[in-house]
Parts: structure tokens; sequence; C-alpha cells
């Protein structure tokens, strides 16, 4: 029986450490279940946290159901799709990589990353979703000089084997990047005309932005950057030129309409997409050298197996964006077939949207784990369905449902 708690936010965290958690919840009357992915990547760090699932059980307890890497060896990054229904986890030296499967809930390919010729050091990483290629996880490498760069990729179809699944591809697959959860640099010129690049190579992606809607905005290389790009949603980031303030250029997918999209009051956004559905969580300039993100009662003070402390993980001036911009502790929902922007106060920076699915949006706030069902107007009436310190390290959920569900 889930009971009655109170609203939350959504949490983006900083490019150093990215947290995740895969919980298991047998919701009341429903054959659907709620997972959710548990740990913490540290590309830039030398701590490794361990990743694992967990299920919580009917009377609010949370068990423990498979590792999904070795705690020692630790994750370099993450990434997730609701359109693929896939988790893709690289892990630390010697690399690996992990695709979870959210149909199944399950491990569906786990493959040794094999050395390339000539370049090794890890630069970044991202997925793609080529058309008749399919999806793949792409990751640049670099030389020990830097001066020779090459992309390496795997196929996420766990049908092909691990020792068939790598290739050096053509960083042109980078007009096609799949993400739900970025900030990819792009630039914009006056004609709507949108560009990646790769190590200085110029990547045109094959969406125009309407020159209107592109008028009077800073769209230079560090002011613009590709928030969200699936099947539903292409989302980028821009600023307006002397306000400051991010809003979002939106084209909705299924009939290319575009939209500019603002979140009042907000400095600066980090986002997830959830199909039709943007989380978006507030961020605020600091006022003053001692304001400081809320909550901070809340947060964890000593380091987990599966993450840092909260001040490690916020960074001691309020990162992220430098310690210049705080978490406001406020999240919206937007949705873009109704265009109606949903908002939920929480007054605790360490919270986040993690899932929308069948007409319920789920939010984690510190330790607790929430739903919440959207309405014509306004959110309903929320449900605490888990609380506990398992619950800090979960920023990702997904369904899995039973075989004659949709």
């Amino acid at each position: 029986m889930a009971l009655v708690g109170v609203a939350g936010s959504l949490v983006a965290s900083p490019s150093h450490l990215i947290e995740f958690a895969l919980l298991l919840v047998l919701l009341p009357g429903a054959q659907a279940q709620l997972h959710l992915i548990s740990g913490t990547a540290n590309p830039k760090g030398n701590a490794a946290y361990a990743f694992d699932f967990l299920r919580v059980t009917g009377d609010g307890g949370i068990e423990q159901v498979q590792s999904l890497t070795r705690p020692d060896v630790g994750v370099e990054s993450v990434h997730v799709s609701f359109d693929l229904r896939k988790a893709v986890l690289l892990t630390k030296e010697p690399s690996r990589l992990v695709v979870v499967d959210f149909n199944q809930a399950l491990i569906a390919k786990d493959c040794a990353v094999p050395p390339a010729p000539d370049v090794r050091s890890h630069i970044t990483d991202w997925l793609v979703n080529v058309p008749i290629v399919g999806a793949m996880f792409e990751q640049h490498l670099a030389g020990e000089d830097l001066t020779k760069n090459a992309v390496q990729s795997m196929t996420l179809d766990s049908r092909v084997d691990c020792d068939r699944s790598f290739a050096i591809s053509d960083a042109v697959d980078l007009k096609h990047i799949h993400t739900q959860f970025s900030r990819w640099p792009v630039s914009i010129d006056d004609n709507g005309v949108t560009t990646i690049r790769f190590v200085g190579r110029p990547i045109a992606l094959d969406t125009i932005v309407p020159p209107a809607l592109v008028r009077g905005l800073d769209l230079g290389w560090s002011l613009s950057g590709i928030m969200v790009n699936d099947s539903h949603l292409l989302v980028m980031a821009v600023s307006e030129k002397g306000a400051g303030e991010e809003l979002l250029l939106v084209q909705r997918k299924r009939d290319r309409v575009w939209k500019r999209v603002r979140v009042n009051g907000a400095e600066g956004q980090m986002m997830r997409g959830f199909g039709r559905y943007l989380g978006i969580a507030e961020i605020r300039p600091r006022k003053s050298a001692s304001d400081e993100m809320p909550g901070r009662a809340a947060w964890r003070t000593k380091e987990s197996k599966r993450g840092p402390t909260s001040d490690e993980w916020f960074g001691p001036l309020g990162i992220p964006m430098g310690g210049q911009l705080l978490l406001a502790g406020v999240l919206h929902l937007w949705d873009s077939e109704t265009e109606r922007m949903y908002k939920i106060v929480t007054n605790q920076a360490d919270s986040e949207i993690i899932l929308v699915d069948n007409g319920l949006v789920y939010y984690r706030v510190a330790d607790r784990l929430f739903s919440a069902p959207i309405e014509e107007r306004n959110l309903g009436a929320s449900k605490l369905l888990a609380a506990g310190e398992d619950i800090r390290d979960a920023h990702w959920a997904f369904m899995k449902r039973a075989s004659n569900q949709p």
C-alpha cells in the first residue's frame, strides 16, 4: 500500500560524477514493474562505486537483486534511452560495455572493449541511432600526443556477439546523436543550420531550425547545446542576446512543429527527455558567497558503496555551472503535446524526475521515492513509494511490463 507523501524536484549531476540506481517496485493492482538503476559514475576521479539492481518489497523494504559491474572497477559513463529501452554502462579499465535491456530487466550484453590501433585515451562517448545501421555506443579515442583521433563503436544489438560488435566508425554518425540527458555544444547559424564539431570538423544535423525562431538569440558554441534528441523531441538550450536567461528550442518530431519554451524564473535548466515530456530542474543565480542550495540538512554526509557525500556530489561552491548557479529545489514537467508546464516545489537540491510513464511522474527527493498522477491542469496528490538510503542513488527508472502489455 502506497503512503501519501510530499512533492519533490529534478536534479542533474555535475559532469564529474553521474549517479544512477536500478530498483524494482511491484505496483499494487498492476502488472507493470517499476525499475530503477543504483551507483555513481566517476570519470574524472579515482573512487569506484558499485552499480546494483535493487528490489523494493511489498512492505517498503529494499533488496539487492544483481550487480551490474565490479564495484572495485567503477564506471566511466552511463547512457539511458527510453526509445531504445536500454541503458549502457562503460566501466573504467579494464573497460567493458554493459547493456541493460528494459524489456527483460536484465543484462543483455557484456563485452570487453578491444584496443583500437594507435589510440587509447578516452575523451568522451555518446549513443547514436543511425538509419538502417541501428543503435550504437561510440567513444572518441585519442593517441598519446592527441594528434590521432578515432571513433570506436559497438552495436547495441544483443544478437550480435562481442567479437563482431566493435568497429572504427566515421564521426559523421554524430548527426544522429541519440540523447535524453546531455548538453552537446552546437552552433546555429542565421539560416537555422545546426552544427556539431568533432576535433574541429563541422558535422551538420539534418534538421533546420526555422530562421524566424533564431532571431535575437546568441548562437555561438559556448551558448547553445543539444539537450535531448530522440524519436519524440529535439531540444536545444539557447540564450537571448543580452538577457542572460536560457530558453529552449523544441522540435516535436511527429509533425515537425518548432516551439520556443521558457521556464519562468530559471537562469538555466538541466533536463531529461521522457518521450513527449521534458523533466526540467530549475537553476537560479547564486546571490552571495553564503547562498547555498536548499535541503542541506537531508544531504548525505558519509560516502556509501554507491556514491560520494552530497558535498562532493554538488561541490563546495554549488556545482553544477561552476558555482555561480544553484539548483533551486524546483522542477518542471513540460508536455510537448498540450504545451502545459507543471511545477513541483521541493526545496531540495538533491531531487529529480526519474520517469514519466502511463500518466504518472516518478521523482526522488533525497532518500524518498514518489509518484504523482498527471492531470489536465495540475499534478495530483503525490504518493510515497519507498524511503531509505538506497533510494538516494536512484536516478533513472523504467517500466518492465508483462509480455501481454503494450
